[in-house]
């Protein structure tokens, strides 16, 4: 009889000790795809560029030509160009910062920043390519 008890503890002891196990596993954590839908930071929407603003307009229209994206609307005297990406509209523009910076920005025209982040980030590669010669200027260090 003790042996009965002693193999059913050992039995109920090795199989809760499993569960308890089981559930202490994590599974691993999976970095977000650029095309998966998430929320994307203002931080993440602007980037200064050291060149001129006509310039670098004409650039911007060129990386969301170059991506694919139906350009809607565009605005050369105020600086501005919308775009859509699937069913989302965005707008994208340009301003001076000083004689020799410019500014880009790109926002949903909802203003809900919930979008996958590949959209920002090719066009920001485009330009990094295209003006800088694939040097990557930091927005901080652009505007010293």
């Amino acid at each position: 009889m003790e042996r009965i008890i002693l193999v059913f503890l050992i039995v109920c002891l090795t199989f809760g000790g499993l569960k308890s196990y089981a559930e202490t596993v994590q599974p691993p954590v999976q970095v977000p795809s650029p095309t998966v839908p998430q929320i994307v930071s203002f931080n993440q929407c602007s980037k200064i560029y050291p060149v001129n603003s006509e310039k670098l307009f004409f650039e911007t229209l060129s990386a969301i030509s170059a991506n694919k994206f139906t350009i809607k609307e565009i605005q050369s005297r105020s600086g501005y160009i919308m775009f859509s990406c699937g069913n989302k509209l965005f707008i994208t523009t340009i301003a001076t910062v000083d004689d020799s910076h410019s500014i880009v920005k790109i926002s949903p025209c909802d203003n809900n920043y919930f979008f996958a982040p590949g959209i920002v980030s090719n066009i920001y590669k485009y330009l990094d390519l295209s003006l800088n010669g694939g040097k990557v200027v930091n927005s901080s260090s652009a505007a010293q």
